[in-house]
């Protein structure tokens, strides 16, 4: 979630042209600028020039005149900026409200200017506090006893700056004087907060959660207390369970508001799947499977999928199965049917009733979900069968991207394949089946079964098409993906230091990238001062990636090497041996051996390193750690 405020073009016009003809500013607070187009002075620098009622009478209209000018003028440059934000040009529009609130110290204008800093994907959130923060003084220095818009600024200033205490404190004040459109906005700030700062938020997820209270009908409420009250169960282990059962409620209470999940419904649940999944498996345990609305069963169908908890799901989900020919439930039945190593023929079954008797988007999912099985289980001409059924133009998104996947199966040339993936990224997926979203998914599985060298010219030509369109999210990405590829693969880690730190200016205090560039850091020579250097500022970095995420595996395995090669192999183990729990591969086995081997503790040192082996036989870092402690693997 980027630090985007979100706001409907209704409210647009509200606080801002609507006020201008409403407030209807004095042509007296309207300073003329040394470089304005109009040629009508301002009225009060015109001078009586008679005591003759006529004359006055005519002067005084003309003032009248120039005044609605000005008006007009300033409308005119409103909905020019506005015009600019439907062509997608906010860079445009934040300098029309800059400029336009620099001439006339509008307060109403100083809010929407402050909105769209941070509405502005192009800038970072470092960048945009920045700027809000310049425009702020300037502000004060005009309106040094703050009316209702600044207030509220400063409020949205304070809740992107993380200072939590501030936002709550001030919460109730700016609630007071919101429309309906404002309340939204709060709580969805709210919300972001507390994914920016988890564990700031986390001291004050009581406060969130009285404030949410006071909005039982407001979804966005809602969603920031759901959001706050899971990511307390992380930080806050006194009120873990009080917190949890909050979080619960709130999700109840969600289900009730929100049955069919609305887009930010969507994103909430997923975050808290990926944070908290406990807090999501605690809800659907207390809640009635077969009184779900069809949406919020198929989060649940998704929960079990990617908690791998689907052994027994499809007998649980049987009963709804019977005698129901709804679509959509015998696509997600063949997803649940569906097992890598084993028959698909039933579940191929449910996805041809459902193309016969669905609309033509469940027709559209069921060949998508047929073509996706049939290549995993390599039978292509199957395949390349139900691709037949996706119109080649209608649905040419899926189609290219759903013939990708077959080529890619087949062996095709990856200049074949990679083709269809850019003629797919020029399409609009506005209807399909599929979204820009899975093309980014499948364009990161195909480079993993590329060769290196094609990879690095793949994603040198994403990395400047991205900075061509703009588009940071993707730029992000691929400089992340470019960064591991020279840091595990071509051998290469300045480069890979270089590709971290750039994603992390365009993603400040992104945890995976602060793990990222700490690791690789570690990895550096082990001699003279630049060590010393480059080694407290991974430590630093990964720590600081822990307090953000400290359930993740990867983060963990990292700090825990950190401290090792730090000399404190005690202090270590704890989180290699979560690392490893979690996320069992052959490197991690190598880290925790070797920290068990250190603390006299060889046998099990042995064990781990055999799971090890079993995991990946091939691991250059495990094979060379057997190699230093003269460990012959176990060939029973």
């Amino acid at each position: 979630m980027t630090h985007r405020i979100f706001y409907t073009k209704a409210n647009i016009l509200l606080s801002a042209a609507v006020s201008l003809l409403a407030v209807a500013f004095p042509v007296q607070a309207v300073a003329a600028s040394s470089d304005s187009a109009a040629t009508i002075p301002a009225a009060e620098t015109v001078s009586p020039i008679s005591s003759n009622p006529l004359v006055q009478q005519a002067q005084q209209e003309w003032q009248q005149r120039a005044a609605a000018a000005n008006r007009a003028g300033e409308m005119f440059t409103l909905f020019s900026a506005e015009l600019a934000l439907d062509k997608n040009e906010p860079q445009t529009a934040l300098a029309i409200y800059s400029v336009l609130f620099q001439r006339t110290h509008a307060p109403e204008l100083g809010l929407r200017t402050i909105e769209l800093i941070f509405s502005d994907d192009n800038l970072t959130l470092q960048k945009a506090l920045a700027q809000a923060q310049q425009l702020m003084q300037s502000w004060q220095t005009w309106q040094p006893k703050p009316g209702v818009e600044q207030k509220k600024a400063q409020w949205l200033i304070d809740a992107a700056a993380g200072n939590v205490d501030a936002v709550v404190k001030n919460a109730d004040s700016i609630l007071a004087s919101a429309d309906d459109v404002e309340v939204k906005r709060v709580f969805l700030q709210l919300a972001q907060m507390s994914l920016r700062y988890p564990e700031k938020t986390a001291k004050f997820s009581e406060s969130i959660h009285r404030l949410a209270n006071a909005y039982p009908e407001q979804p966005e409420a809602v969603v920031s207390d759901a959001l706050a009250s899971s990511f307390s169960t992380l930080y806050d282990k006194q009120s873990n369970h009080h917190h949890h059962q909050d979080a619960v409620l709130a999700l109840r209470r969600l289900l009730e508001l929100d049955p069919d999940i609305a887009p930010p419904t969507g994103v909430t649940l997923g975050l808290i799947q990926n944070k908290t999944p406990d807090v999501l498996s605690a809800f659907f345990k207390q809640t009635d499977l077969t009184q779900l609305p069809l949406a919020w069963k198929k989060v649940y169908v998704g929960t079990q999928i990617k908690s791998n908890n689907v052994q027994g799901l499809y007998q649980q989900l049987q009963p709804l199965l019977q005698n129901n020919t709804n679509p959509e439930w015998l696509i997600m039945a063949a997803a649940l049917l569906f097992k890598p190593g084993e028959p698909i023929d039933t579940g191929l079954l449910y996805l041809e009733n459902a193309y016969l008797s669905g609309s033509p988007e469940q027709k559209n999912k069921a060949a998508v979900s047929a073509i996706a099985q049939l290549v995993e289980v390599k039978n292509f001409q199957a395949a390349r069968s139900w691709l037949k059924r996706l119109d080649a133009r209608q649905q040419r998104f899926d189609y290219l991207l759903m013939l990708a996947l077959i080529q890619n199966g087949e062996g095709a040339k990856w200049q074949e394949i990679q083709s269809l993936l850019d003629e797919a990224a020029r399409i609009n997926p506005q209807g399909q089946v599929l979204g820009r979203k899975f093309l980014i998914e499948l364009q990161q599985i195909l480079l993993n079964t590329w060769q290196n060298d094609t990879v690095h010219t793949v994603l040198n030509r994403l990395i400047s098409e991205a900075q061509n369109r703009k588009n940071n999210d993707e730029l992000s990405l691929w400089l992340y993906q470019r960064g591991l590829l020279y840091a595990d693969k071509l051998n290469q880690p300045q480069k890979a230091i270089a590709d971290f730190r750039r994603f992390l200016s365009l993603n400040p205090g992104n945890p995976n990238g602060m793990n990222a560039l700490g690791y690789t850091l570690l990895l550096q020579p082990k001699s003279g001062k630049e060590h010393a250097v480059n080694f407290q500022e991974a430590t630093q970095l990964i720590e600081a990636a822990y307090a953000i995420e400290p359930q993740a595996a990867p983060i963990n395995d990292s700090l825990g090497w950190a401290y090792f090669l730090n000399g404190d192999a005690k202090k270590a183990l704890p989180y290699l041996r979560f690392a490893f729990s979690k996320m069992p591969n052959s490197e991690v086995a190598a880290h925790l051996g070797e920290v068990l081997w250190t603390l006299n503790q060889q046998e099990e040192a042995k064990q781990v390193w055999q799971q090890g082996l079993q995991l990946n036989d091939k691991d250059a870092v495990l094979l060379n750690t057997l190699k230093r402690f003269n460990v012959q693997r176990n060939t029973e």
